[in-house]
C-alpha cells in the first residue's frame, strides 16, 4: 500500500522524464567500444601522470578504477530497459572522472603548490552549482513536459549541446593566437572541465534507474 501511496505521487509529466529512453538498447559490443575508449584513456592519464609528484598513487588509482568500470559495466548481452539507464550513467560517470582529472592536472601544472588547496575548494565549489543548475534546468523541462514521448520540443535537449560546443570553438579560436602559453594550457584545462560537467550529467541516468526501481515504473502505464 505504501508503494502505491508513493506511486500515486509521481506526476505524468515526471513519469514521462523518468520513462524516457527506457526503450533504447545497448549492443553489448557497443559497450566494449566503450571499455576500449575509457582504456585508452586510462594509459594516457597513466603517461600523464609521470609529471606528478606521485605517479605510483595514480597509477593504482587508475588501474582500479578500469576494472570497477569495466565490472559495473559488464553484460552477456545487448541490454535493454532501465539497465541501459544504469550503463549509461556509469559510463558518464567514468567519463566525467577521467575529463575532470585532465583538467585539474593541466591546471595544477601553471599553480604553485600551496595553491592547490584554496583552487580544489573552487573547483569543488563550480561542481556543485553546476549541478544545482542542471538540477533546475531538469525541472523546469519536466514542467514543460519535454520528456513527453509525443512531443517534439525533445530535440531542446540536443540543440543544447550543439550550442555549447559552438561557443567553446568560438572562443578558442579567438584566444588562441592572442594569449600566452600558460593561459593555454589554462584553457585545456578547462576544456576539459567542461567536458567533465557534461559527461556528469548523466549522473540523473541513475535517478531514473533507482526511481524505475522503486517504483516498478513501465513503459505506457
Amino acid at each position: 500500500r505504501k508503494g502505491n501511496f508513493y506511486m500515486m505521487k509521481l506526476s505524468e509529466k515526471t513519469k514521462n522524464f523518468i520513462l524516457y529512453g527506457v526503450e533504447n538498447k545497448i549492443e553489448r559490443k557497443e559497450i566494449y567500444k566503450f571499455d576500449g575508449a575509457i582504456l585508452f584513456l586510462c594509459f594516457l592519464a597513466m603517461f600523464i601522470a609521470d609529471s606528478t609528484p606521485s605517479p605510483s598513487f595514480y597509477r593504482i588509482f587508475l588501474i582500479l578504477f578500469y576494472v570497477v568500470f569495466v565490472i559495473a559495466t559488464f553484460s552477456k548481452s545487448d541490454v535493454t530497459g532501465e539497465k541501459t539507464f544504469w550503463i549509461h550513467g556509469i559510463q558518464g560517470l567514468g567519463m566525467g572522472i577521467l575529463f575532470g582529472w585532465f583538467g585539474t592536472i593541466l591546471i595544477f601544472s601553471t599553480l604553485e603548490k600551496e595553491d592547490y588547496s584554496s583552487y580544489m575548494a573552487i573547483l569543488l565549489i563550480v561542481y556543485i552549482i553546476s549541478a544545482i543548475a542542471y538540477t533546475c534546468l531538469v525541472m523546469f523541462l519536466i514542467k514543460k513536459d519535454i520528456y513527453n514521448s509525443d512531443s517534439n520540443k525533445k530535440v531542446m535537449g540536443g540543440w543544447s549541446f550543439v550550442c555549447f560546443g559552438m561557443l567553446g570553438i568560438s572562443v578558442a579560436k579567438i584566444m588562441s593566437s592572442k594569449i600566452p602559453y600558460i593561459s593555454m594550457i589554462r584553457i585545456a584545462g578547462l576544456g576539459f572541465y567542461v567536458l567533465s560537467l557534461l559527461c556528469l550529467m548523466s549522473i540523473f541516468f541513475f535517478v531514473k534507474y533507482f526511481l524505475i526501481k522503486k517504483y516498478k515504473l513501465k513503459p505506457n502505464e
